[in-house]
């Protein structure tokens, strides 16, 4: 199944400055500050595009993009629709490396 990731827009308040975009979730009151590949990831995340079109739409590696959705969606900031194939054992460190 392909994955298709939807950003939540709701209850966010969101301002993008520069490369990077702030956003705060008024439900858990916590704020984020995405880097300029998670907000490429971000908003490319439209609930109708998958991630090998977006891997290659925005030139990022697969896993890169694969590593910025899990986190967004560890933090509530996007849904995924469907089975999932974001690996779980990429870790920051690999991800930086890329």
């Amino acid at each position: 199944m392909q994955t298709l990731p939807k950003t939540r827009n709701s209850s966010l308040v969101m301002q993008t400055i520069g490369d990077e975009t702030l956003i705060y979730d008024l439900n858990t009151h916590r704020a984020y500050c995405l880097n300029e590949t998670a907000s490429v990831v971000w908003n490319a995340c439209d609930g109708k595009t998958d991630v090998e079109t977006l891997v290659s739409q925005s030139g990022i590696p697969k896993e890169l993009v694969q590593y910025s959705i899990g986190r967004l969606r560890e933090s509530q900031l996007i849904d995924v629709a469907g089975e999932t194939d974001i690996p779980k054992h990429v870790s920051r460190r690999d991800a930086i490396a890329l």
